[in-house]
């Protein structure tokens, strides 16, 4: 498992837990989070979303180029395929969407999965076209 906290994971995963259903894998290397709401303007009102957990979580955040987060394949915004979201991607036997991130603003001691929830929201509010 590398120099992943998993003791900081698991208290961030029960944390996340408490606001919305989650489904961690085995390792702790990947977290489907059920039916994340969707803002306004998307074509469905909620999607499932699937986060690559960095090996060394929580120094590195997830969404990273290294450590992904896939949404469902299929969503539009005002009838837009949003720029930095990309599909034909087939993750553990499923087809999903990239959500590209080149970057995220993320500070270890501070945030956790609930504020990486809440980011990737905030930027779903108004996507690059």
């Amino acid at each position: 498992m590398g120099l992943r906290n998993v003791t900081v994971l698991l208290r961030h995963l029960k944390a996340l837990s408490i606001v919305c259903k989650v489904l961690a894998s085995r390792d702790l290397g990947t977290v489907i989070v059920q039916d994340v709401r969707l803002p306004p303007g998307w074509n469905r009102t909620h999607t499932r979303m699937r986060i690559q957990i960095p090996e060394d979580y929580p120094l590195s955040p997830p969404g990273a180029p290294a450590s992904p987060i896939f949404l469902e394949p299929g969503l539009r915004y005002h009838g837009h395929v949003p720029r930095d979201y990309h599909e034909d991607h087939t993750v553990g036997g499923k087809e999903w969407a990239w959500l590209c991130y080149e970057s995220i603003d993320w500070v270890p001691n501070r945030d956790n999965l609930i504020s990486l929830l809440e980011r990737v929201r905030a930027d779903l509010t108004n996507p690059r076209l």
